[in-house]
């Protein structure tokens, strides 16, 4: 049953309505990372100094009803029946039988409208996720919390655009790139900041679906090119993620520890 606060403004339209517990991550992405043929179904979820195999989930009073149905209308229903599913990954599926924009030995190129992909809606998704991190402090499984900085014409300027009272923001771009490796097919992280990056940029992987996210006048013209929405051909990319997401895991697991169930099936890490 939801938890609702009575009159409170919610964080995408502004008006102070009921709000309901809103998921930080989909509650369908969180069904779509368990295993059904396990004893234990949940996901592993790790924090900075805990790995604990749960049914935890991030949810919290930020949004009315109306709004979180339209961040799901608009979004998730496109994007999470074509994510890696048990045995079938839709979007790399229906890619394997398009023509290539151009090809190398690691990674190809397509165009998102000759592949009959929406790719408004896949950035769309991306993008939302992106905000709530942005505008609400979330706790996780081990009781701290996690969020990231964005600016604050940033954030607004992604609410109207999630609203649907504007276009994709004139400096915002999306690159998406579809995994075809098993581990990032089967990983979800949170989005984050892109350390090295020398401009505002975010990454976050949800089951194969990887985003890079870029704000700024000074984005570089071969980014813009390569948008998802405001590139001319609206491209995405297939390529093996799985060496940044090993080293992703890595930094996570040198301070992380299993607990519970998960520490009897792991070996222990020595002292």
């Amino acid at each position: 049953m939801d938890h609702v606060l009575q009159n409170e403004p919610c964080a995408l339209c502004l008006r102070a309505l009921p709000l309901i517990d809103s998921h930080f991550l989909p509650a369908g992405l969180y069904r779509r990372l368990r295993t059904p043929n396990e004893k234990n179904q949940n996901p592993i979820l790790t924090s900075r100094d805990r790995a604990v195999q749960i049914g935890f989930q991030m949810a919290e009073p930020l949004l009315c009803r109306g709004c979180d149905g339209l961040i799901g209308k608009r979004g998730e229903a496109y994007v999470l029946p074509r994510i890696r599913q048990d045995s079938t990954f839709p979007f790399l599926d229906q890619l394997r039988v398009a023509l290539e924009v151009y090809r190398s030995r690691e990674w190809n190129i397509y165009s998102g409208d000759a592949v009959g992909f929406d790719m408004e809606k896949i950035a769309y998704f991306g993008l939302s996720l992106l905000w709530r991190a942005a505008v609400h402090t979330w706790t996780m499984v081990d009781g701290k919390t996690t969020s990231v900085a964005l600016e604050d014409n940033y954030k607004e300027d992604l609410r109207r655009y999630l609203l649907g009272e504007t276009e994709l923001p004139k400096n915002c771009f999306v690159v998406v790139t579809i995994a075809t490796d098993w581990a990032s097919q089967n990983a979800c992280f949170v989005p984050n900041r892109i350390k090295d990056a020398p401009i505002t940029a975010f990454g976050l992987m949800t089951k194969g679906l990887y985003f890079r996210i870029f704000f700024g006048e000074d984005v570089p013209k071969e980014l813009q090119q390569i948008c998802c929405v405001s590139g001319e051909r609206k491209l995405l990319f297939t390529r093996d993620c799985e060496d940044g997401l090993i080293e992703t895991w890595r930094k996570l697991m040198e301070n992380s520890r299993p607990v519970g169930s998960l520490a009897k099936s792991l070996p222990q890490r020595a002292a």
